[in-house]
């Protein structure tokens, strides 16, 4: 979880984890608990060393709402950029 709209500290450890995983074809969805507003990865210079890493942004999903989209499309068998994708599509109106 970040904090803005997709802001984190530039840690090398966090980002070498992120880059791990979306290299091995797993997924980083990126969500924050601002009241208005959505993640927007990249958007910012803060955040931009988490979109080289491979971040997806999660736009204005609740926790509780990236939570089950990321079940839902793991059971489906998505990886890499076919997950990323579906990731940053609207399926069911879960964000605006």
């Amino acid at each position: 979880m970040s904090y803005g709209n997709g802001n984190t500290p530039a840690d090398q450890t966090l980002l070498d984890g992120v880059a791990a995983l979306t290299a091995r074809g797993g997924a980083v969805l990126n969500i924050s608990q601002v009241v208005q507003g959505a993640v927007e990865v990249g958007a910012y210079a803060a955040s931009q060393p988490l979109a080289r890493a491979g971040a997806v942004a999660g736009a204005d999903l609740t926790p509780e709402a990236a939570t089950a989209k990321l079940l839902v499309l793991l059971s489906q068998g998505l990886r890499g950029e076919a997950l990323h994708l579906q990731l940053a599509t609207v399926q069911v109106g879960e964000s605006s």
